[in-house]
């Protein structure tokens, strides 16, 4: 089901809701600045898992850069 944006559908789907807030606070806040462009349960969960995708990305790049490879 589509919604108007990321605080509706937290607000009526119950299941997204906790799924939302099971996720790191860092994770939340960073849907919460793309909330207009999230619209159902699975582009939340698709854009949730590209931020732990860049997130990976640039944890193993600063401790790629911070011993010295490059």
């Amino acid at each position: 089901m589509y919604y108007a944006n990321l605080k509706e559908l937290i607000y009526n789907s119950s299941s997204t809701r906790k799924y939302f807030f099971s996720l790191p606070v860092e994770t939340q806040l960073l849907l919460a600045e793309e909330g207009e462009y999230i619209r159902s349960a699975e582009k939340l969960r698709l854009a949730a898992s590209n931020i732990e995708k860049y997130s990976k990305a640039i944890m193993i790049s600063e401790r790629l850069f911070h011993n010295g490879v490059n």
